[in-house]
């Protein structure tokens, strides 16, 4: 009898055992996925390995069909276990206030992001008023062309759009990159040969500058704070508008890769390339870290815009290592009618003043958004002045920022967010590379968005992602049901194995 109780107890510990290798093997191939695919379905409001509850919590709440977004914005972490190339996620949602809501990934170090519309009530309307027409399609399943049957000219080609560009005034565009510049007016007297940024800058930054002559030419001094873990390194490139690379000049790290908060010395950086075609915009690139200031930024050519963003450098710590007044107050002349400011120190509070109106940042580590009302108006081709009152403030729009009036130039129209209305804005002709949501029943939707993983900022695989909806309530929430993400890579093979299996080991190892 009792051996016969001591087989039933070995039979169950085998079986326990296989479970738990069985378990583990069925984990460490879908974690490998050996096919290049994993697909992952996560439940709003339930725990998951691979998706992040929402936060900040309090601006969430329990719902019966999911996750109720009561104010924005709000982040989730999606975490995947090796490198894929692309995932396409699907967000299943209800949205009873009808709110202009963007999921987009973290694409730098710092709070960038860049979103996608789930929802674009303005473009929803647009599309299906028969006083505008569908004119043609940019790319293959890309970005479309709408024109108002009202104008004055009507393209019968994308490729006609792009040779004779519209009035900027008069143009709007979301969701790609702008495919050809506006260029300013070279002609203009007095125009400044050289242009610099009075101000330090902290972190990675993208310019765009214009000019008529063939060399273009950056140079700034770079201080390692030293405040943060880790190498930092500076790449400076110039680009053309597509995004080839003209030329690069790399820095190495100050040697100290600790957090002992010892700022290294001020060290130089210039890059130049001869051979421009005349009347170009030129990308310049700087990538770095948080612990990286930029400092006498100076480029050669007339006109000088920053791009999305401008992280101005201040703060208890940065004055200490490079003065006092290294941030004084600080205008910029932009076109962004969408805002976010953000400052991660109680002495940086601040009021930040926009045109006759102002915005006050009254807590740190938190983002305040300000937009202009649709019906307010400016001209695209001068924008209108934000005035900071100190440092250690990270503004970003869609759009660019100047430093000045007089460098300020928009190589790109209108983008067409929640601020903008075509008939107040004279709006004509319009590109998106969005679709509307898809109605399935009692006011659920369903919406897709494709990543390019290369192109986010995803230390160990954990991509942060942030959602914003203006609008919101606790009457009239955005309530998240369901996420749907399938990662795509190429699948493992026997001529790729040993490859894969070495980048495996000196991941994980």
């Amino acid at each position: 009898m009792f051996s016969n109780q001591a087989l039933v107890i070995k039979r169950y510990r085998q079986v326990l055992i296989a479970i738990a290798v069985l378990v583990l093997l069925v984990l460490a191939w879908r974690d490998i996925a050996p096919r290049g695919h994993l697909s992952i379905n996560h439940t709003f409001g339930k725990r998951s390995a691979f998706v992040s509850e929402l936060v900040p919590v309090d601006r969430t709440r329990a719902h019966r069909d999911g996750m109720a977004v009561i104010a924005e914005p709000v982040y989730m972490t999606v975490r995947y276990p090796r490198p894929f190339k692309t995932v396409e996620a699907e967000l299943v949602f209800s949205n009873p206030a009808d709110a202009f809501i963007e999921l987009g990934p973290q694409v730098a170090v710092g709070e960038v992001f860049k979103r996608q519309a789930i929802n674009h009530p303005q473009l929803n309307t647009l599309m299906e008023a028969t006083s505008w027409e569908r004119a043609a399609i940019l790319l293959p399943d890309g970005p479309t062309l709408w024109q108002s049957r009202a104008s004055d000219y009507l393209y019968s080609s994308a490729e006609q759009f792009f040779e004779q560009l519209p009035d900027a005034e008069h143009t709007a565009y979301y969701g790609l990159d702008w495919l050809k510049p506006y260029v300013p007016d070279f002609k203009r007297p007095q125009q400044a040969e050289t242009q610099s940024v009075p101000v330090a800058l902290q972190g990675a930054h993208e310019f765009y500058v214009a000019t008529n002559r063939d060399r273009v030419a950056v140079n700034l001094d770079v201080t390692d704070l030293n405040r943060i873990k880790g190498a930092d390194e500076v790449l400076v490139q110039l680009r053309t508008w597509d995004g080839t690379v003209l030329a690069e000049e790399q820095l190495v790290d100050d040697g100290n890769i600790s957090d002992d908060g010892r700022f290294s010395s001020k060290r130089s950086i210039e890059v130049a390339f001869t051979g421009l075609a005349e009347e170009s915009v030129v990308s310049v690139r700087v990538v770095t870290t948080e612990d990286v200031v930029l400092q006498g930024l100076r480029f050669d050519a007339p006109y000088l815009v920053a791009k999305g963003r401008v992280k101005v450098a201040g703060g208890p710590a940065i004055e200490a290592a490079l003065g006092a007044n290294v941030t004084p107050t600080v205008y910029l002349t932009t076109n962004a009618r969408a805002l976010n400011f953000h400052t991660d120190h109680m002495d940086t509070l601040q009021t930040v003043h926009v045109g006759l109106e102002s915005v006050v940042i009254d807590e740190p580590f938190t983002n305040v958004a300000y937009t202009l009302a649709a019906t307010r108006r400016f001209l695209l081709s001068q924008g209108y002045v934000l005035a900071l009152e100190k440092g250690n403030v990270d503004v970003q729009g869609r759009g660019v920022f100047a430093f000045n009036s007089t460098a300020y130039f928009s190589p790109t129209p209108w983008v067409f967010d929640e601020s903008i209305d075509p008939a107040t804005h004279e709006i004509a002709y319009v590109i998106a590379d969005y679709t509307p949501p898809q109605r399935q029943k009692d006011g659920v939707y369903t919406q897709n968005i494709r990543l390019d993983l290369s192109e986010v900022y995803a230390p160990e695989q954990h991509l942060r992602m942030q959602l914003t909806a203006q609008g919101l309530s606790s009457d009239l929430p955005l309530v998240l049901r369901k996420l749907r993400l399938n990662f795509q890579s190429d699948p493992i093979t026997f001529s790729n194995f040993s490859e894969k299996l070495k980048r495996f080991i000196e991941r994980e190892f």
